[in-house]
Formats: C-alpha cells, structure tokens, sequence
C-alpha cells in the first residue's frame, strides 16, 4: 500500500503543477501515475 501512497502524491502534485504554473505538467506527470496506480489496484486484485 506505499505504492498507493506515493503514487497518489504523484498525482497529486502534477494536479498543483498544472493549476499553478503550465497545464501539460498535467499530462507529463499525473497522467502516467494516475494509469501505474490503477494497474498496481488491478494487478493486486488479481493475485
């Protein structure tokens, strides 16, 4: 679960990024993270 942790930190920052200085800080950052989270929620699920 510290992977669900660092990960939403991750997502949580590039959304800061985006509101505060350049909106594709969005689409570099979050986006990957917000996708590495929801394989790590599925691939727990799995197994």
């Amino acid at each position: 679960y510290v992977s669900y942790f660092f990960l939403t930190c991750i997502i949580i920052a590039g959304i800061y990024g985006a509101v505060t200085i350049e909106k594709s800080i969005f689409y570099k950052q979050s986006i990957p993270a917000i996708f590495a989270l929801a394989f790590t929620i599925i691939s727990q699920r799995i197994t």
